[in-house]
């Protein structure tokens, strides 16, 4: 599955509208930087098989096997051009039907909120911090994902020059 740089683009700059202000951020380049980070800027899009959440490969928590009896592997994958994982979409009480992700728009939709939701709830306030909590959950905890944070903010930096 691929979205066109068109719709990304679209999509993006409606979607920064409704992200809280964040002081010497800019939303848009943001946007555009974790979805080049997560799909190539939507050229790899398709849904991915999140292993560490398969209660087929590991030991997961009650609330992914639950879902994995309801909706299978389905429940084990990350949508869309920004890649989010359906648990934390579900988590988020964003939306619980691991299908509906399939379609981009719905699942870039559902990872915006989700993303909304993560920058207020943990008073994000840097392209790093955002980077952390996209990737790892969480920017105030021991994982720090640097790779993932440094690509992001290469990926943003290159995006100022654009936007």
């Amino acid at each position: 599955m691929q979205v066109s740089n068109s719709d990304l683009d679209q999509w993006t700059a409606d979607a920064a509208l409704h992200m809280p202000e964040i002081t010497g951020v800019n939303r848009i380049a943001l946007l555009r930087a974790l979805c080049s980070q997560e799909s190539s800027y939507g050229k790899l899009a398709n849904p991915r098989h999140e292993i560490s959440w398969c209660p087929l490969s590991r030991t997961v928590s009650h609330v992914a096997k639950s879902r994995h009896e309801v909706w299978g592997c389905l429940s084990c994958m990350s949508y869309g051009v920004l890649q989010g994982l359906y648990h934390s979409i579900a988590d988020a009480y964003i939306e619980s039907n691991p299908a509906r992700l399939i379609d981009q728009r719905v699942a870039f939709n559902s990872a915006i909120a989700l993303l909304i939701h993560k920058i207020k709830a943990q008073n994000l306030t840097t392209v790093s911090s955002i980077a952390d909590a996209w990737n790892s959950g969480s920017a105030h905890d021991v994982i720090v994902p640097s790779s993932y944070i440094t690509s992001v903010n290469v990926y943003y930096s290159q995006e100022l020059n654009r936007v």
